[in-house]
């Protein structure tokens, strides 16, 4: 029985033998259509270029005496064709002469846009687009195509039709796909990158902070899981790097620490992250004259250089026992070296081999980036980060550095505002009493934590806080010792309380009556004059004539005052005669009232001035 192959190279042989030699009219239609073709020089053009160096090539070896098979193959290898089109190719070739090749070979869809089954079905081609979008570009072209013909009821036939559309549609719109279903991999990848960052800047004018999980795993816990963080100076590529639990604060602190001790105070620190931007760590950049420039969540665009430091680890990682992987895949992979029942009752760290505590890994890191140090870069004009640093110097640059390390420490120190009370400092779950929190009773204070952990430095709160005292935990003290700090913080309360009040008093002498000081400057005439002119209603007018009768009615005699008057006097003058102390309660009563009305103060004028 004869093998594929020579199925193949006889049924070839048989249709070239018994294809039908073109007409005239066949061939002047070829060559029309071969002529707009090369006049266009769109696809079509193209298309038949490749098919005629295909024919070309297997005419040559089948002249050189090659079997047909080897001839095909050899014009799949040089033009990049199916077998399929090839053959299809050579076969139309035969029907023509020799001359009329290149026109026979133009397809017939000659200049115009190829016409493709999907597109000739209306909504086939956006809901296929639709899938492909939906799935991320990611589902294999026959699922598509089976979607495809479900959806529309299509014969299984076109199934192949449909995967070529499929295919020609990646193709042509691979960016757009990538821009629609992957939004991180297509800033990475197609996002312009013109210009550079770090023009126009000087050594340690910037530095780029930002932080990853790693991809190693360490001992110190059962998951091993860390947070890689890094701080990059864009000058010189210089970097530095730390293993903490997490992103925080204190762990920030840290790598603060490790980079100006090891490089130098940048002028600018650029990040993007949460406690990286916590109030605390605004706080000690601006008391150490360090401007903090915030960029916007997840714009890894704005930060490049700490994001290639990240990545640039994280392939050393690679090498090191604990890696996890960059991804789940890969992480999927390094557990299958050993099998299920293998891995049964291992944790994840006895299966990925880790081998180091995070000191130990975070060390072998920082080997890795002195070697990375003096690696020639590109981006550095084939200089190292050490020879740029070297130039910098000899051109007379010189690195700040904060001198005094207490009070760096201090400025990083885990902080907190509180208000003094009663009973002191109430912060962290515990009472922290000095005497000179005393005179603060209801002032808010900044507290540090000092070295010691059963003491705080007290400060002042404000931009630039002023230092206080070293207040203690009352619960870390003898009853003798709290019976002192009492006794002192009394004592200082007592001072302050003098003092304040010998100041109040200075600022209150010679002040006055505020009432006088605000009616003496009141003005008469401040007010405006309105004009006005007599207006009345009937109601009016009858409501005025009621109220002069009722006051008519009302009026007192005045013969009935003077009268009461005189009485009033008499009385006033029977009492006073005689001595006071023999005066009943309701006599003495009246003697001061009466004293203080005008009818008093009319008599005795008119006796004064009788006299």
């Amino acid at each position: 029985m004869k093998d594929r192959a020579g199925l193949l190279i006889s049924s070839a042989a048989q249709a070239a033998a018994t294809a039908r030699p073109a007409s005239q009219d066949e061939i002047d239609a070829a060559i029309a259509r071969h002529e707009r073709a090369v006049t266009a020089a769109g696809p079509a053009k193209a298309y038949s270029d490749r098919s005629l160096l295909a024919a070309e090539t297997i005419e040559k070896c089948l002249a050189a005496g090659d079997k047909v098979m080897i001839a095909y193959a050899a014009a799949m290898a040089r033009t990049g064709l199916s077998d399929r089109t090839v053959r299809d190719a050579w076969a139309e070739a035969q029907r023509f002469p020799r001359a009329a090749w290149a026109a026979a070979l133009t397809p017939a869809w000659d200049d115009q846009e190829r016409r493709f089954f999907v597109d000739s079905i209306p909504g086939l081609s956006q809901f296929v687009a639709g899938v492909i979008l939906e799935r991320g570009g990611r589902l294999p072209v026959a699922k598509v195509a089976h979607v495809a013909l479900a959806q529309f009821q299509l014969d299984r036939k076109h199934q192949a039709a449909i995967e070529r559309w499929v295919r020609l549609f990646r193709r042509q719109y691979r960016s757009e796909i990538l821009l629609a279903t992957n939004p991180d991999r297509s800033k990475s990848l197609l996002m312009p990158g013109h210009g550079d960052m770090a023009a126009g800047l000087d050594f340690l004018d910037l530095v780029e902070l930002d932080g990853s999980p790693s991809d190693a795993a360490t001992l110190e816990t059962r998951s091993g899981r860390r947070q890689l963080l890094i701080m990059r100076e864009v000058y010189s590529r210089a970097m530095v790097a730390i293993l903490e639990p997490s992103e925080s604060t204190d762990a920030t602190g840290r790598l603060f620490i490790k980079f100006h001790n090891a490089i130098g105070l940048m002028k600018t620190l650029r990040t993007d992250r949460g406690a990286f931007q916590s109030l605390r760590m605004r706080a000690f950049c601006e008391r150490a004259g360090i401007h903090l420039d915030v960029v916007a969540p997840f714009s890894g665009e704005r930060k490049p250089f700490a994001e290639s430091g990240i990545r640039v680890i994280q392939q050393f990682l690679e090498y090191e026992r604990g890696f996890r992987g960059h991804n789940v895949a890969e992480r999927t992979h390094l557990r299958g070296r050993l099998s299920m029942a293998a891995r049964r009752g291992l944790s994840e760290g006895e299966i990925l081999r880790v081998a180091l505590s995070d000191s130990e890994l975070e060390a072998h890191v920082d080997k890795f980036l002195t070697l990375e140090a003096d690696r020639p870069r590109p981006e550095l004009a084939g200089k190292s980060t050490n020879q740029v640093i070297a130039e910098w110097t000899a051109r007379g640059g010189r690195a700040r550095r904060i001198e005094d390390e207490a009070a760096l420490l201090m400025l990083l120190a885990p902080s907190g505002v509180g208000t003094i009370g009663k009973k002191g400092l109430r912060a962290g779950g515990r009472t922290w009493i000095a005497p000179a929190l005393g005179a603060l009773s209801g002032h808010r204070v900044e507290f540090r934590q000092h070295p010691d952990p059963n003491r705080l430095a007290i400060f002042t709160s404000g931009k630039v806080p002023r230092f206080l005292c070293i207040a203690t935990a009352a619960d870390a003290l003898e009853d003798s010792e709290r019976r002192e700090e009492a006794i002192a913080a009394r004592t200082e309360f007592q001072v302050h309380a003098r003092e304040i009040r010998r100041a109040a008093r200075k600022l209150i002498k010679g002040i006055g009556n505020p009432a006088e000081i605000l009616v003496s400057a009141s003005n008469s005439d401040g007010r405006s004059k309105v004009v006005s002119i007599p207006f009345s209603t009937p109601a009016l007018i009858e409501a005025g004539k009621g109220a002069r009768a009722a006051a008519a009615s009302s009026a007192p005699d005045p013969r009935t005052a003077v009268a009461a008057s005189d009485a009033a006097w008499a009385r006033y003058s029977r009492l006073t005669r005689g001595a006071s102390a023999n005066l009943s309660d309701g006599d003495a009563l009246f003697v001061r009232v009466y004293e203080t009305t005008a009818a008093y103060r009319a008599r005795i004028a008119r006796e004064s001035a009788a006299s």
